[in-house]
């Protein structure tokens, strides 16, 4: 792997990281660029990987977002496209979680966030809670979103 490829993944790595602490505090992205003085794109820009960010810039989220500066440079074994990829097989099982989401009673979308990120600690597989991580990720970010 050549420099240009290790700094890509270096950038979506951190952009990880910042969507997970963003989430984890309840800041939306608009939220969370309106504390740094910056565009809700720009926010967006830094999570996908897409713009590089400065170390004083990742100092003032770590603050923001009650985390260690640290955090937001953890590697992250998979890249995105690899967890994307990996979709599990469809099962009788995997069917019969699904009709049992129906069941559900409607919440709070911070209630559905707080749920979200319970049920993801919960995970003991690293490589499981990645590929949650993506799939969600490309949901709210595809043209037609989930409804």
């Amino acid at each position: 792997m050549n420099n240009i490829d290790e700094n890509d993944n270096i950038d979506k790595s951190i952009g990880i990281w910042i969507k997970i602490h963003r989430v984890q505090q309840n800041y939306t992205q608009k939220g969370l660029a309106d504390q740094l003085e910056l565009s809700a794109q720009q926010i967006q820009k830094y999570e996908q990987g897409l713009s590089k960010i400065t170390v004083s810039l990742l100092k003032r989220l770590a603050i923001i977002l009650d985390t260690s500066l640290e955090n937001f440079l953890q590697p992250i074994e998979k890249t995105e496209q690899t967890l994307v990829s990996r979709r599990p097989a469809r099962t009788k099982k995997t069917l019969e979680s699904r009709q049992n989401i129906k069941n559900v009673p409607r919440i709070s979308d911070i209630d559905m966030e707080n749920t979200l990120i319970d049920a993801i600690r919960n995970i003991e597989s690293y490589d499981v809670k990645m590929s949650i991580i993506s799939m969600v990720t490309t949901i709210a970010e595809s043209p037609a979103k989930a409804k």
